[in-house]
């Protein structure tokens, strides 16, 4: 029921739309700042027309601790993924969950086709439509 049931689910009505972002310019303190104050693992970057240009994770800012890269002036350009694929609004739960496994990744942003960020689908919002069916 629940596999069948994907086919019939838009990417849109899965994603949490409440997404943040932040510039290519901005440090990633500022950025993980923005992940801890709104309890979320990842921002999306976007240019000053508001495309996505990439994203940052939590586990990139991890990362950046780690391997003692960051001082007080590293820039989100610096760490984020960049060539994100994203999910169009229309396209079905099964294809935004096919971009996570393909790529190995815990989010995909919902955009559409001049790449302006609509939402975002995580493990998190999927593990959730998922627990409707499971638990009903």
């Amino acid at each position: 029921m629940l596999l069948d049931s994907m086919n019939d689910v838009y990417a849109a009505s899965v994603m949490t739309s409440n997404v943040r972002t932040v510039s290519p310019s901005s440090t990633v303190a500022e950025a993980a700042r923005i992940m801890d104050e709104n309890k979320i693992n990842s921002v999306v970057v976007t240019d000053s027309s508001e495309n996505m240009v990439g994203i940052l994770t939590s586990s990139d800012v991890v990362g950046v601790l780690a391997d003692n890269e960051s001082d007080s002036s590293t820039t989100v350009k610096a760490q984020m993924t960049e060539n994100v694929i994203g999910v169009d609004p229309s396209s079905n739960l099964e294809d935004a969950i096919q971009v996570l496994v393909d790529h190995g990744v815990h989010h995909v942003p919902v955009v559409d086709e001049n790449r302006n960020v609509w939402g975002m689908i995580s493990t998190t919002d999927i593990t959730a439509y998922a627990g409707e069916f499971v638990f009903k």
